[in-house]
């Protein structure tokens, strides 16, 4: 079987991350594929799998960007919002209708405008990595439930111009669209599935749960006496590893991390941290954003703990990340992340936002500077396992079409 992925961004953080992943698993599980991205060109397993780009598509991708954020002015709240509807067809649509499968992923910021869905004559998987695919726009509610019936009067936006005219008839053309065609859509965690399974758009389509995968070749424990010493640590010291892209990421709640640098209960504490504007602190080291999969699995072993302070997450890679490495992690339990801890084994699900308590209770029970711990044996997340899942649902939708 051919298969075609589509995915936007920077395959070395987020979505696209998760995507290129899953891509990887399936070259090794011999699937023919072909990765169409508006940025980056990819080498899998010694296969150069990409569709050619080229100056000019880049620079009218990034004009579509452009006007893709700046259509919603009037925000009033940093949530990161996308129309879906400015954009273009990074490949001809006679290309598109010669593979058996087309996989779409996170096709937000300009890349690919949903209306020449109408024109793929194949089937197509739709891998559901964040809310905006069944919203009017927004990619995480943090709690509006307005997608349930019909997103209009949107409180995140102030001009009541767009809230009739972007969000309102965003979501009615995603409604056209899905009504027309028969696609298959898989949510990356069970908590996003509930959350399709609540949405007006989505919820009498077809919808599969399948986790996102996590890269085991590259996230696996290091020795972390030598990874400190690698990144020029403390060696006596408890380190805590916070991570994001971006600091002031509302949905992120990163505004929680100043709360625990201040705190004097944690002033013997080192931290360190990967990610955008942090800012300076004594006591903290950050290594900005890291796109060196092998760095960043050493920032995870030398740490003893991560944190994770995001109150919308559909799947939390990071996480998987760090107990691949053998770093506990603590996090909220009303996202997806409560899939991936087990409670007081390899870390702790915080419910009252006290991370103060969760960090003692690491401290006290799991200390990797005495034992070399094996807090993570799971397979669920692995190359292997995740893109065994996807061929079964890749053979089961070409044998309803009689193609197999």
């Amino acid at each position: 079987m051919r298969v075609a992925h589509f995915f936007s961004g920077n395959p070395n953080s987020g979505a696209a991350s998760g995507a290129l992943n899953l891509c990887k698993g399936l070259v090794k599980n011999n699937v023919n594929i072909e990765i169409i991205n508006d940025k980056f060109d990819f080498n899998i397993e010694g296969q150069k799998i990409f569709y050619q780009k080229n100056n000019i598509k880049s620079f009218i991708s990034n004009i579509y960007n452009i006007y893709d954020r700046s259509s919603f002015l009037s925000i009033k709240k940093k949530i990161k919002f996308s129309n879906g509807f400015i954009g273009r067809l990074p490949i001809s649509i006679n290309k598109i209708n010669k593979f058996d499968i087309v996989h779409l992923h996170w096709i937000n910021n300009g890349f690919l405008n949903l209306e020449y869905l109408n024109k793929i004559n194949v089937p197509i998987v739709w891998t559901i990595r964040d809310m905006w695919p069944f919203t009017g726009g927004c990619h995480y509610s943090l709690g509006c439930n307005k997608f349930h019936i019909e997103c209009k009067k949107c409180p995140s936006i102030e001009s009541l111009l767009f809230q009739k005219d972007i969000i309102y008839n965003l979501f009615k053309k995603k409604s056209s669209i899905f009504n027309k065609k028969k696609m298959y859509f898989v949510a990356i965690s069970k908590w996003i599935e509930e959350e399709i399974k609540n949405s007006f758009l989505l919820k009498h389509k077809n919808i599969s749960q399948i986790y996102n995968c996590v890269d085991d070749e590259i996230f696996f424990p290091e020795d972390i006496i030598k990874a400190r010493k690698k990144l020029n640590l403390p060696l006596n010291k408890f380190i805590i590893l916070i991570g994001s892209q971006k600091l002031d990421d509302k949905i992120k709640n990163n505004k929680k991390v100043y709360d625990i640098l201040n705190d004097h209960n944690f002033r013997d504490c080192f931290f360190i941290s990967f990610g955008k504007n942090f800012k300076q602190f004594k006591n903290l080291k950050n290594y900005g954003f890291v796109e060196d999969k092998n760095i960043l699995r050493e920032i995870f072993s030398a740490a003893n703990l991560y944190l994770s302070f995001a109150k919308e997450e559909a799947f939390g890679k990071t996480l998987v990340e760090s107990l691949m490495c053998n770093t506990p992690v603590i996090s909220y339990d009303n996202n997806s992340c409560k899939e991936i801890i087990d409670h007081k084994k390899n870390g702790y699900i915080v419910k009252d936002e006290n991370y103060g308590v969760a960090i003692d209770w690491i401290r006290k029970y799991i200390n990797k500077n005495v034992q070399q711990l094996n807090i993570y044996n799971k397979k669920e997340f692995t190359l292997r396992e995740i893109s065994s899942q996807y061929i079964d649902l890749y053979s089961k939708i070409l044998s309803e079409k009689n193609i197999v």
